[in-house]
């Protein structure tokens, strides 16, 4: 869902926490919402339409209740210099979560894959296209540092969080840190194929993607 849905201050605290309350109630233990970035320019480059307080402000009211959070951020964008990269981190540690990491990938119809395009970062598309591969490798540098200073302050922050949260991680799972079907590439193994006429539905899977709350609506109802 969106860092949004229960992080805006528009609504008074004790609606969303009653909102969230009942999705606890009903069944939900964990979701997963995007901090991207903890900079607010770097946000608004994004068209995020959200402050890094939402984040602070929805973690709040979801741990209240009792429901995980989960999120990821991401690396990359033409301003990340290495204080917004410590920003980032900076806002994981306040609010103690650990994130997925990943990467701006450019992709077609999309402002980015335009602003590559217009910028030279991509020249040759079908050449990019053939070679990336997924948001957890650097397949773009569009930062005015290195690719190796981006990662070594990307491994100093994801070391400094490890510790700070005692997780154990090695080195070599800051980023591929095994959630998520491990994030690899391999493609999903089905021990048979499905049966279209014999699947279930899981009833208690809901989707928030990209819905900003509506907490009061006049649905036409009659009360009576």
């Amino acid at each position: 869902m969106r860092t949004d849905l229960f992080g805006n201050p528009k609504h008074s605290y004790e609606r969303r926490l009653a909102v969230a309350r009942k999705m606890r109630e009903s069944g939900c233990k964990a979701v997963g919402f995007s901090l991207e970035s903890g900079n607010k320019n770097i946000l608004d480059m994004m068209d995020k339409k959200i402050n890094p307080d939402y984040f602070t402000n929805q973690i709040e009211v979801l741990r209240d209740v009792g429901i995980v959070s989960n999120t990821s951020v991401v690396f990359g964008y033409p301003i990340e210099t290495a204080e917004t990269i410590e920003e980032t981190f900076d806002m994981c540690d306040k609010n103690r979560v650990y994130p997925s990491i990943g990467f701006l990938l450019p992709l077609p119809y999309t402002k980015m894959y335009e602003y590559a395009k217009e910028y030279g970062y991509i020249t040759d598309e079908d050449a990019y296209l053939d070679a990336i591969t997924e948001r957890q490798d650097f397949c773009l540098n569009m930062t005015a540092m290195s690719q190796d200073a981006v990662m070594d302050h990307i491994k100093n922050g994801a070391e400094r969080l490890n510790r700070l949260l005692k997780l154990n991680l090695d080195e070599g799972s800051y980023i591929r840190t095994g959630g998520y079907n491990k994030h690899t590439n391999k493609k999903l193994q089905l021990k048979k194929p499905l049966d279209p006429d014999n699947m279930k539905r899981n009833e208690n899977d809901f989707s928030f993607n990209y819905s900003e709350a509506v907490f009061e609506i006049d649905q036409g109802l009659d009360e009576k």
